[in-house]
């Protein structure tokens, strides 16, 4: 996937060219305040609605967050069961 950018600076000067945008890309995501980030691809979307781009990114199997790890520490730290809905 690909997008043409065109940059117009004051006076004669400007830039044409194209960019390649990756169509999955891994963000780094602290799900909670003092725990390690986890890795989570992300898929990159777009729409053009009305001549309007709109650019977004969506995430792949989300709930992969909630991993064996990070469930028994919030359990640990809550003293309660914690139920997780892991279908994505």
């Amino acid at each position: 996937m690909a997008l043409t950018y065109v940059e117009e600076v004051k006076g004669s000067a400007g830039a044409k060219g194209d960019i390649t945008i990756p169509e999955v890309f891994s963000l780094g995501i602290r799900p909670f305040k003092g725990m390690v980030p986890c890795e989570l691809k992300a898929r990159f979307r777009y729409r053009i609605n009305g001549g309007q781009l709109s650019m977004l990114y969506k995430l792949h199997r989300p709930g992969k967050i909630a991993d064996a790890d990070i469930v028994e520490e919030i359990e640990e730290c809550t003293k309660a069961p914690l139920i997780v809905n892991a279908s994505d």
